[in-house]
């Protein structure tokens, strides 16, 4: 396992180098940026793109709550002001001003989620009561206005995603640039060669692969059965690729004698993707096209 390493494009600029090429070197941590990141594919360059417009929004908010952190620590607010309070919660409207007041009408009960508020002195209750400034409109206005700007900021989060996806999609060449998928063909037409006719007579047009998709999904599952069979009894045969390739005629005697059971299934399995490749016929499901 090796790090991502990058190595001049020719034109100025870098790309990503396949392991082992000589010349390359490591990305540099803070060069890197998203022309960089959309080597590694779309979704890791509009990934680190969103943390990146998530860190501006951010920042944007903290920066309109600006006025209301400031009267949340002032002596207006608290006449003690947030000395006493630390780390995240100075500047915010925790209340540390407060005292014990008589409240000869509030019952028990209503304070049992918070009995530290409540208590009994000679058959008195006494209540802990906030001696902070009441909340003000200036504050409940800075309030409307961030939620106000967030809710824009995620609509245009999403629209940017999208236009970031569809931007390093176009950068970024691939097989599927240049395929077609045919959804609905004939379920007898599994000629390849008819297929590669048929699009090639378009003007410019020249048919690089074809591919057939048949409708034997209980074929592969049988095949994909048989294989891992052979993988369990692998050590005891020779030959392996052959093995793996195609279909034995006799299972080996040493795979009876050191594996039984396997053998047992191993046979079912042989005779049953031979009857299926027999005796069943499959519909095309699909035709993929490839394009020079």
């Amino acid at each position: 396992v090796t790090l991502p390493r990058r190595m001049p494009d020719g034109k100025g600029d870098y790309t990503r180098a396949p392991a082992g090429t000589a010349g390359s070197k490591l990305y540099n941590p803070f060069e890197i940026g998203p022309r960089d990141l959309k080597d590694f594919g779309t979704g890791v360059a509009v990934y680190f793109e969103t943390l990146w417009a998530l860190v501006c929004i951010c920042l944007i908010a903290g920066a309109l709550y600006t006025p209301s952190i400031l009267y949340y620590r002032s002596e207006e607010y608290s006449s003690l002001g947030h000395g006493i309070l630390k780390g995240a919660v100075r500047g915010s409207m925790v209340c540390p001003d407060t005292s014990w007041v008589p409240c000869p009408d509030c019952p028990a009960d209503a304070w049992r989620d918070d009995k530290e508020r409540y208590g009994l002195v000679d058959g008195m209750a006494f209540i802990v009561k906030n001696q902070c400034a009441n909340l003000r409109f200036q504050e409940g206005l800075n309030h409307l206005v961030v939620m106000i700007f967030l809710t824009y900021a995620m609509f245009w989060l999403a629209n940017h995603q999208k236009a970031l996806e569809l931007r390093y999609d176009e950068q970024v060449l691939t097989a599927s640039d240049y395929s077609i998928k045919v959804d609905n063909p004939p379920d007898d037409a599994t000629d390849p060669e008819e297929w590669r006719e048929f699009f090639s007579r378009f003007n410019g047009s020249v048919v690089r692969y074809v591919t057939v998709g048949m409708n034997n999904e209980k074929l592969v599952k049988s095949l994909v059965k048989r294989r891992q069979l052979l993988q369990q009894a692998a050590y005891q045969m020779e030959d392996m690729d052959s093995i793996f390739d195609d279909f034995m005629e006799k299972i080996p005697e040493n795979v009876i004698a050191n594996y039984p059971n396997i053998a047992k299934d191993l046979e079912k399995i042989e005779d049953s993707c031979r009857d299926k490749l027999r005796n069943e016929f499959y519909d095309t499901s699909a035709i993929f096209v490839t394009f020079e």
